[in-house]
């Protein structure tokens, strides 16, 4: 693991004190237009914990945000789903990865679901990430 590189929970109560950072990132991934959310309704699923927020930080400095959901699939294995790393800098993803599938583990977690940029799906892959299923979207 990347001894250098730092992932730190963001606790429910803590959302408004991480705010300003939250939605710069957040701000960030919807300039490549990745989510409709908009910040507010972040912030409250933070608070709520119906997300789990996450700050990265490579060698001290904050490099970027990662926010996960938990949920039960029909068949009642429990699933992590990273649903956006969102960075300003050159970030080791993998190191992310491993730190977030760990912790996804600890918590009962079977599997790990990624939505990412289809340009990911290579990189992802070599990580043992595998493409499931295809998102399409329209807007109307």
């Amino acid at each position: 693991m990347d001894t250098s590189l730092l992932v730190k929970g963001i606790q429910p109560h803590e959302v408004d004190a991480y705010r300003n950072q939250i939605c710069m990132y957040y701000d960030l991934l919807k300039k490549k237009q990745l989510d409709d959310e908009d910040n507010e309704e972040l912030l409250e699923k933070l608070k709520s914990n119906f997300y789990q927020g996450f700050l990265g930080y490579s060698f001290g400095v904050e490099s970027c945000l990662v926010v996960t959901q938990m949920y039960y699939e029909p068949s009642g294995k429990k699933t992590g789903h990273i649903k956006f790393v969102a960075g300003k800098n050159r970030i080791n993803y993998n190191a992310i990865l491993s730190q977030l599938e760990k912790w996804l583990k600890d918590c009962g977690c079977d599997k790990v679901r990624l939505t990412a940029r289809v340009g990911w799906v290579r990189k992802l892959s070599l990580g043992g990430y595998r493409t499931k299923a295809l998102e399409l979207e329209k807007v109307i």
